[in-house]
């Protein structure tokens, strides 16, 4: 049940990694490829600091990305960082940071582009 704290609802997913050698499909991650760690649960999402355009000559690789603080309960590591969180509106979010306090989790993530 959402709250004025926690008024989202976030999923944590988790990418598997193929443990063969020899030819592999696409490594990233995708629905398809994740498995679900925990949630549905409520949670805060707000804005850690904007993403800005990449200007005109520079590498893509430069841009700053929009980094995300979200925060909500789980069980102390249970969550780590290169998890994926999931919104409601379907929004990813790959973990940048992860801390854990009396509060629960208090992660940064950084909002995936398709």
């Amino acid at each position: 049940m959402n709250s004025f704290l926690y008024p989202q609802t976030i999923e944590v997913r988790r990418t598997t990694r193929p443990q063969a050698g020899g030819l592999q499909g696409y490594g990233a991650s995708t629905k398809e490829t994740d498995v679900r760690v925990f949630g549905p649960v409520p949670a805060n999402i707000s804005e850690a600091r904007q993403a800005r355009p990449v200007p005109h000559g520079v590498p893509d690789a430069a841009m700053f990305r929009g980094l995300y603080l979200i925060v909500f309960r789980a069980k102390r590591g249970l969550i780590r960082t290169k998890d994926i969180v999931i919104d409601e509106q379907s929004n990813r979010y790959e973990l940048v940071t992860v801390s854990w306090g009396f509060l629960g989790y208090s992660v940064i993530g950084e909002l995936l582009e398709v």
